[in-house]
């Protein structure tokens, strides 16, 4: 198993210890759709590419497609990646019938209509990316892309696996250029709710005969956001699979595997496996991962360190939660995504929330984080906006509740990172 900390991991390198998780999507998905839920970093996109790999494994005319929905920007191009996702792959094996190229190009033919310019999907280099700026949400027009995505499906002569990876990334762009956060709710409900009537009709599709198969995965909190939206009774009827993230146990089992091919030996006295459970405790793949890349730019930097000791791995900690790959992220995630008055009170919460946590205080509630927020940072959110945040930060999977209703961080990477850029630049 190689260090490999950036791309979805699959193969000889994917981590043992979730391989079981690998085997259930596999026997659940043979009698009918998932929904892929976890927290970020866990590891459902690696699940989901390697259970397509194990399966191209045992058949290679296995028919999958990975669509990510991160980039995409309306409900046109929705149904745009997925056919080209489609025509792609079932085009690799043979599986693209006369009435599915038809489908084909009626599909483009009307996002010429919708984009100005003219659009051939099967003569773009992969994912479609389509750069001109959307129109305004047209009901009937997106039916029609609904319709002839269904019909694209149903000309294919085998059974045909979709995974829609980022779920909740589309939605919280649905409403974003309207006017007032009445408009942009009620537009992202309407737009939502459209989208999940259109996945509904596409896994309903003539599942006795084909037995197409959809993966949706998103965050942990997909339902929560649907739930805000009073949406959830479109996606009930499809069963959710969790992966959670790794046990204390299970980050060091990751680590042993990563210290063992690459041959790092640790200085006597130095609990190596006591500092992965304090430091890690519950955490992703990824992070574990980062770490043992972090060690490893560590020993070539310095060709006579033989063997690392608790300095060492105080740094390269340090190191990894800086990092603009690691949890440095979200950053770049509250940029991207949220208003300047939603960022303002995000990193005010956080910072109250980091604050009780890295120090073993009693968590505060969502009653004690508001009123931090008022007193101590003269931010006050109406009621809407607070309801609006706390879906988007859930949905996110930035925040988590305690049963009690305290708010925390799940994993204690995020807290760590949060305590020192918002709370106090110590950690070392």
């Amino acid at each position: 198993m190689q260090i490999n900390a950036g791309p979805p991991v699959t193969g000889a390198d994917y981590f043992n210890g979730r391989l079981s998780i690998v085997q259930e999507l596999a026997t659940r998905l043979s009698s009918g759709d998932i929904l892929l839920v976890g927290p970020r970093r866990t590891g459902k996109t690696s699940a989901a590419k390697e259970y397509i790999a194990q399966e191209k494994k045992k058949d290679p005319n296995f028919c999958a497609s990975f669509v990510d929905l991160e980039e995409i920007e309306s409900l046109y191009e929705f149904y745009a990646r997925i056919a080209k996702a489609i025509y792609d792959d079932a085009n690799k094996i043979g599986a693209l019938t006369e009435g599915a190229k038809k489908a084909l190009k009626s599909t483009s033919n009307l996002l010429s209509d919708i984009f100005p310019g003219g659009i051939d999907l099967s003569a773009i280099p992969g994912a479609p990316k389509l750069l001109i700026k959307a129109p305004k949400f047209d009901p009937p027009k997106v039916a029609q892309l609904r319709e002839q995505t269904s019909e694209l499906l149903l000309s294919l002569d085998r059974p045909f696996t979709i995974v829609l990876d980022e779920f909740p990334e589309a939605i919280w762009k649905f409403g974003k250029n309207e006017e007032t956060l009445e408009a942009q709710v009620h537009q992202r409900k309407e737009e939502t709710r459209f989208l999940l009537e259109g996945l509904r009709t596409i896994r309903q599709l003539d599942q006795g005969t084909k037995n197409h198969r959809t993966i949706v995965a998103g965050s942990i909190n997909l339902k929560n956001t649907l739930e805000h939206l009073e949406l959830s009774q479109l996606i009930n009827d499809l069963p959710d699979m969790t992966i959670p993230y790794l046990i204390p146990a299970q980050s060091v089992e990751l680590f042993h595997q990563l210290s063992e091919s690459e041959g790092f030996s640790f200085e006597s006295g130095f609990n190596a496996d006591e500092f992965i459970r304090n430091r890690f405790g519950k955490s992703s793949p990824f992070y574990i991962q980062f770490f043992a890349e972090r060690l490893r730019q560590l020993k070539f930097e310095d060709t006579n360190l033989s063997a690392f000791g608790e300095m060492h791995f105080k740094s390269a900690f340090f190191a990894m939660i800086m990092d603009p790959r690691g949890p440095a992220y979200l950053q770049l995630r509250l940029k991207r995504y949220y208003s300047a008055e939603e960022r303002a009170a995000a990193l005010a919460l956080f910072e109250n929330i980091a604050s009780h946590q890295f120090n073993n205080r009693q968590l505060p509630t969502e009653a004690e984080n508001f009123l931090f927020l008022k007193e101590k940072k003269s931010i006050e959110l109406p009621r809407l906006k607070q309801a609006g945040l706390i879906a988007k930060l859930n949905s996110d999977n930035l925040i988590e509740h305690s049963s009690e209703g305290k708010w925390h961080f799940a994993c204690p990477v995020i807290c760590s990172y949060w305590h020192y850029n918002l709370v106090e630049d110590r950690y070392l």
